[in-house]
């Protein structure tokens, strides 16, 4: 399942570098469910335009999936706590086609955190014709990043944000400020122009952050240096942590 964010480009990074690959044989992207109403069509269009430049440099066809899954499943519960069980069912409709669909993770197996995609779903979600692998937790969010970093085709084309009107990542939402300030820790912010905005101290201070987002921003908080700029993103951090952490 491939979305161009962090969690998805990772293990195709990954296992393209593995000696032995990673028997990756199609990357799926379903439009219809990174933007479910009709009024965002032309955002999911132009989505699906750039997924399908980026699985051209990766060299893997893509498969399109149309769905109402997701409008169906909000119904009943938060996408986030759901979202892999979700696109488990659509790997589960692809059967005749693919024998195995990988979900990425989103943290690493020792950080404890509940989440949609955890690598003790994969067998309950699996069945004899279609195995579920959740895959990536054995790298933490910089790690991620950090392969990322070295990746040009993946800083092109890497797409993080939540705000579905903007063409390109915002910079000013929770998650384009996370990647950002990720990959200014990982020396890669420069070479990446897949942001409108600017990273600023004062950006980053004014976030509200929940506990499970606070996991990534510790990870940072260890990867920052003693740079006047690195001190300051800390400085952001930690007021932003304070407030939240309440």
């Amino acid at each position: 399942c491939f979305s161009r964010g962090v969690d998805s480009y990772y293990p195709v990074l990954a296992g393209r570098r593995a000696a032995s690959g990673p028997g990756l044989t199609h990357l799926l992207y379903s439009g219809t469910i990174d933007f479910m109403d009709a009024a965002e069509r032309p955002q999911r269009e132009r989505a699906l335009a750039a997924t399908a430049r980026a699985a051209e440099d990766i060299g893997v066809p893509l498969i399109v999936v149309y769905t109402n899954l997701r409008e169906f499943h909000e119904g009943y519960a938060g996408w986030i706590h759901g979202y892999a069980q979700a696109l488990a069912a659509v790997g589960h409709a692809l059967g005749g086609l693919l024998a195995e669909l990988r979900i990425s993770t989103a943290y690493h197996r020792s950080q404890g955190v509940l989440w949609a995609s955890h690598p003790a779903l994969a067998g309950p979600l699996s069945s004899e014709s279609m195995t579920i692998r959740h895959v990536g937790s054995e790298a933490r969010r910089m790690d991620k990043v950090r392969a990322i970093g070295t990746d040009g085709s993946a800083l092109r084309h890497l797409r993080v944000c939540i705000v579905p009107d903007s063409e390109r990542n915002c910079g000013r939402c929770e998650k384009c400020l996370r990647t950002m300030l990720e990959l200014h820790a990982a020396g890669a912010l420069e070479r990446c122009p897949a942001f409108l905005a600017s990273l600023s101290p004062d950006a980053l201070s004014r976030l509200r952050l929940s506990r499970a987002q606070a996991v990534w921003y510790g990870e940072v908080l260890e990867a920052l240096g003693d740079a006047p700029d690195d001190r300051a993103y800390a400085r952001a951090i930690r007021e932003a942590l304070a407030r939240s952490l309440v």
